[in-house]
């Protein structure tokens, strides 16, 4: 098969397998790099290709976008942002991916915008308004690339709209001050006890409070570092960075959960697991708890208390809710909690701001019998 500039070389070797060959620039050094990988179809020879394009940044002919499918570029796509990403970010991507498929045999060049604006239209009966956002977003993203790299010189994603629905009305679900602590109480004298406590007390994700090692904690000046998260991605546990830069922070050890923690920590010296993490599996101090494992106890915990099915993310919010409750400024508890900007704190906690506005405008004149209407 000739080479063809831009496109990569594809050949069909002599044992029946397809190889691949694109040549990257030049690296750092000067010499030359050439990509190459082997396929057992022309299917699959075509994405590995559209997979080479993508990592070596090369812009690919002007009938490409007719020679790969939506699906082959989206894998492309994906595999081109391994190691840029989070895995649990990746492993979101991959759900997006999935929704994407039924155009995932069209020819990327064929992709019309009443084709997405269809699709998008049946999603919205399956999954929520938020989640759509997030799969169009990432649709942009993966076919701007395709628009940079010439496999198209347009991108039907920009334009496309999601169908009009009504917005998701996000609300903060906090437990009471009697479920806390009969929550509490339940979880006593468990190693969740502890877990609990210091999400409650600090408003932590949960891989956040599953990611505290003992040298994120600093008894001596009283504060608490967020310096990475503990998730699940596909299944097995990974340690990564967090969410955002802003989750990155140092929050206030309060006296209570100081208290709670060297007593934990005496705890896991006499059972030989002090020294790594904060809440270690009972396997050994080097090896996290399993998340999976956290939420299985945590539901246990909450039939055991009597307690209605709250997500383990409620005592995120029972934390924020009280903060704000309490008078505590908006700015402030969106640092607390990691959050972007101010704006999505209060997004989340709109019910509270209506009601301290309702509050504000009390009698505001000071006038003791009402106004005089006559």
């Amino acid at each position: 098969m000739p080479r063809r500039k831009g496109e990569g070389l594809i050949r069909l070797r002599q044992d029946g397998r397809w190889e691949i060959r694109v040549e990257a620039p030049r690296g750092p050094d000067g010499r030359r790099r050439r990509l190459v990988a082997y396929a057992r179809t022309w299917e699959d020879a075509l994405r590995k290709r559209a997979e080479l394009l993508i990592k070596a940044g090369r812009e690919a002919p002007e009938d490409a976008g007719r020679s790969i499918t939506l699906g082959e570029w989206i894998q492309g796509y994906l595999q081109s942002r391994e190691g840029e990403v989070r895995p649990n970010t990746l492993a979101r991507y991959r759900t997006y991916a999935k929704h994407l498929e039924p155009l995932s045999r069209y020819p990327l060049a064929e992709i019309k915008v009443a084709q997405l604006e269809a699709l998008y239209k049946d999603l919205s009966t399956r999954i929520g308004r938020s989640h759509l956002a997030h799969v169009r977003t990432f649709l942009r993203a993966a076919l701007r690339k395709a628009v940079r790299y010439g496999y198209l010189e347009h991108s039907p994603a920009e334009i496309a709209e999601l169908p009009k629905t009504r917005p998701e009305t996000r609300r903060a679900r906090a437990l009471s001050q009697d479920e806390v602590e009969r929550l509490l109480e339940a979880a006593r004298g468990t190693r969740y006890y502890p877990i609990l406590y210091a999400t409650l007390a600090l408003g932590l994700r949960r891989g956040e409070v599953l990611g505290l090692r003992w040298e994120d904690v600093d008894f001596d000046h009283d504060e608490l570092a967020i310096q990475r998260i503990v998730t699940l991605v596909d299944g097995k546990v990974v340690v990564g960075d967090p969410k955002t830069t802003g989750s990155r922070r140092v929050l206030p050890l309060p006296p209570d959960l100081r208290d709670v923690l060297l007593d934990w920590g005496v705890e896991l010296e006499r059972l030989g697991l002090y020294g790594g993490w904060v809440f270690p599996a009972e396997t050994g101090a080097e090896t996290p708890i399993n998340p999976r494992n956290l939420e299985r106890g945590y539901k246990n915990l909450l039939k055991k208390a009597g307690l209605p099915e709250y997500r383990f993310h409620d005592l995120r919010h029972t934390f924020a809710t009280r903060a704000l409750a309490r008078g505590v400024d908006p700015k402030t508890v969106s640092g607390l909690l990691g959050h972007t900007t101010v704006a999505l704190t209060l997004d989340i906690y709109t019910h509270l701001e209506r009601e301290r506005m309702k509050r504000a405008v009390q009698n505001i004149l000071g006038l003791a019998d009402g106004p005089n209407c006559q």
